[in-house]
């Protein structure tokens, strides 16, 4: 008899922002497989666009994950919101399934674990991650930027904000 092996669920999570093209491989909620920053210069949307097309095509996702912008940011990340739009085109056509996760989803993902700020979210993900605890952003002041790491542990965040509102992946 042949039994049927069950195949990890592959997430790819990408966050847009100021840097560029964040992003987190996780196979489960304990797995993480890759991450990192693409720094974008230029006409940061198409190279943007062009990261997560390699993304896509080397990892072959089961799911992506992307952030849902509410509609009263649309304005003043409009350029993020455009790319989001162009990443979702991108990925339904190469039919791969997606996910949208605003930042009130997030919170509440990570609300059992008492992190609701970027850095107490950030902190939890490098206590789930060893490979990650080194990287955790230092708590910023209201008049700092954010810190470029900070943008893949907001990818990595919107995996397991996957996981935790699908259990099954």
């Amino acid at each position: 008899m042949f039994q049927k092996i069950k195949r990890p669920r592959t997430i790819l999570a990408v966050y847009a922002d100021g840097f560029g093209l964040s992003h987190a491989v996780l196979n489960n909620p304990k797995a993480l497989v890759a991450w990192g920053l693409k720094r974008a210069t230029g006409d940061k949307n198409m190279a943007c666009l062009r990261e997560f097309v390699k993304l896509l095509n080397l990892v072959k996702p089961d799911v992506v994950v992307i952030e849902d912008i509410p509609h009263s940011q649309k304005k003043q990340r409009s350029r993020v919101y455009t790319l989001i739009a162009a990443m979702t085109e991108t990925a339904i056509d190469q039919g791969f399934p997606i996910h949208f996760y605003s930042r009130n989803q997030i919170q509440d993902a990570f609300a059992t674990k008492g992190a609701k700020t970027k850095h107490d979210i950030a902190t939890v993900i490098g206590d789930m991650f060893p490979k990650l605890k080194g990287d955790v952003p230092s708590k910023r002041k209201p008049w700092e930027p954010e810190k470029p790491a900070t943008s893949y542990f907001t990818a990595t965040s919107l995996a397991l904000t996957h996981f935790h509102f699908t259990p099954q992946g």
